[in-house]
C-alpha cells in the first residue's frame, strides 16, 4: 500500500529546478511536456545508430505504460502542476503529491521517488567533445550523482542523455536500500530521444522514415541494455519505473550537476 503523507511534512512548492534555487524558492515550476497522441513531432536526433522516434507513446495512462502523463493519470490528474513535485528534505529526495480518494485534498505519496537525469557534451561532434551526466535528487542531496562519460563511449550529447539514464539505474539500488517506501519511481528528463526509446521502441517496429540518418548519437545496443537494466530492476526490487519528458528549463538540477563534472575536469587539467 502507498504510503501517504499530510503535504506540510515537506517542503515545497518546487520552482526552478537549479540546487541553489530550489532550496528556498516557492515559484510554481513550468507545465511538464505533454504529447498528444494525434500529434506527430521531428525527432531530436536520430541516427542508422539510434532506433530513437518522435512518434509518440500511449498516452492512455494505463497503468502499465512507460511513461508518465500526470494529466492522465487518476490520482495526479487533478494536481495542480505547480504543486505536483515537492522535496522531503529530511530524506533528500523528491516525491509526488496526490489527490486524496476523496479529491478534495493533497497528498504527499512517498511511495514515490521523482529523478531528474541530463547529460552533457561540450564541443559536441567535435574531436574535443566532452561528455558527462548529472542524476538530480534534490538541492544538496547526499544522493545526488555526477561524472564523466569516458571514451570509447562515444562523445555526443544524446548519447550523454542515455547514459545519464544508465547512470541514475545503476544508482537506484542503494537508494531503495535506504527509502524502503518506494514503490513508484519517476525518472524525468528533457531528451526526446531517451523518452521515446524507453516508452515504446522495444514494443513496436521503428518507421525507417522517421530515422535521420545524418547524426550517430548511439548505438542499438547500447539502448537495449539499459533497457534490461530498467526491467531487471524493477522485477528485483518490485518497483515500477516510468519516464517523464519534462522541458529542458526544468532540469536545471541535473544539467548543473552535469555541467560540474565538466568543469572540474577542466580544472583539473589547467592546474
Amino acid at each position: 500500500m502507498n504510503e501517504r503523507k499530510e503535504s506540510d511534512e515537506v517542503s515545497g512548492p518546487l520552482g526552478s529546478l537549479k540546487p541553489d534555487a530550489l532550496a528556498t524558492s516557492d515559484a510554481a515550476p513550468r507545465q511538464p511536456v505533454t504529447r498528444d497522441r494525434n500529434t506527430k513531432g521531428d525527432p531530436i536526433r536520430d541516427g542508422t545508430n539510434e532506433a530513437a522516434s518522435s512518434s509518440e507513446c500511449s498516452d492512455s495512462g494505463d497503468e502499465d505504460e512507460r511513461e508518465f502523463y500526470p494529466t492522465l493519470e487518476h490520482d495526479t490528474e487533478d494536481v495542480p502542476l505547480e504543486r505536483l513535485v515537492v522535496y522531503n528534505r529530511g530524506d533528500e529526495v523528491f516525491h509526488l503529491q496526490v489527490m486524496d480518494e476523496s479529491r478534495s485534498s493533497l497528498l504527499v505519496d512517498t511511495s514515490s521517488l521523482v529523478i531528474y537525469v541530463d547529460g552533457a557534451c561540450r564541443w559536441n561532434q567535435s574531436a574535443m567533445a566532452m561528455s558527462s551526466y548529472g542524476v538530480f535528487f534534490g538541492p544538496d542531496s547526499h544522493y545526488n550523482r555526477r561524472g564523466l562519460i569516458l571514451p570509447p563511449i562515444p562523445q555526443t550529447s544524446v548519447r550523454a542523455e542515455f547514459e545519464a539514464l544508465a547512470a541514475a539505474l545503476n544508482h537506484i539500488p542503494s537508494v531503495l536500500d535506504r527509502e524502503t517506501a518506494v514503490k513508484r519511481i519517476f525518472i524525468a528528463c528533457d531528451c526526446e530521444a531517451v523518452i521515446m526509446t524507453m516508452c515504446w521502441k522495444f514494443e513496436e517496429p521503428v518507421p525507417t522514415s522517421r530515422i535521420r540518418p545524418d547524426v550517430e548519437v548511439a548505438d542499438d545496443l547500447r539502448s537495449v541494455q539499459i533497457y534490461a537494466e530498467m526491467l531487471a530492476l524493477e522485477e528485483k526490487h518490485g518497483v515500477t519505473i516510468k519516464m517523464w519528458q519534462i522541458p529542458r528549463e526544468d532540469n536545471e538540477g541535473a544539467d548543473e550537476l552535469a555541467k560540474e563534472a565538466i568543469d572540474e575536469e577542466l580544472d583539473r587539467w589547467a592546474s
